[in-house]
């Protein structure tokens, strides 16, 4: 389930929760200056929750540990569009290294997306299954707690069940960048 948080015009702030494409429609809704009252009812129509609250929040997409919701879409774009796509296709994406893939979705986040919380192996493998080299989950979560090791920094200990938010260190960023420049298979 997603769960958005809207800080409305009045100062209420309503709490959203749904699957995405119901958020999506209610978001739609709100962004075309539907307002609060339509706001509530596209709520009810998609069978999303909303609950009002008293602290004002901006318009931000959570999870349900609280953490901003990564937008898969926006990373994958960037990795196809940025100023090193060709390095990345012909380092990254045509070799077969599991680490170096792992690694991607880390330094695009990392040198694009400055304000984000990290990714967890689902959303690598969510990104790397868009990009059609996919990684499953077990297996990135493997790579991100072992063989990066030494590159990424975790937001928690490992737990079963408990998701991990990781990000790239200076070391992996540099790591990442002698891929790029093909010092390193």
């Amino acid at each position: 389930m997603a769960k958005f948080k809207v800080s409305l015009p009045d100062g209420r702030v309503v709490e959203v929760e749904g699957t995405i494409d119901e958020v999506d429609r209610l978001l739609a809704t709100y962004a075309k200056g539907g307002g609060a009252s339509q706001t509530n009812r596209q709520s009810s129509d998609d069978n999303a929750v909303s609950k009002a609250k008293t602290a004002k929040l901006p318009l931000e997409p959570v999870d349900d540990d609280g953490s901003t919701i990564v937008d898969v879409a926006a990373i994958v774009s960037k990795i196809k569009t940025c100023d090193e796509a060709e390095k990345i296709e012909k380092q990254v994406l045509d070799k077969k290294s599991v680490l170096n893939r792992v690694l991607l979705p880390l330094y695009i986040l990392n040198r694009y997306f400055q304000k984000s919380d990290g990714l967890t192996s689902g959303d690598v493998e969510r990104i790397t299954k868009e990009l059609g080299v996919p990684i499953a989950v077990a297996n990135a979560s493997k790579a991100l707690s072992e063989t990066a090791r030494s590159y990424v920094d975790g937001d928690k200990v490992r737990r079963k069940g408990s998701a991990v938010r990781y990000k790239l260190v200076r070391r992996g960023v540099q790591y990442f960048e002698s891929i790029l420049e093909g010092k390193v298979e």
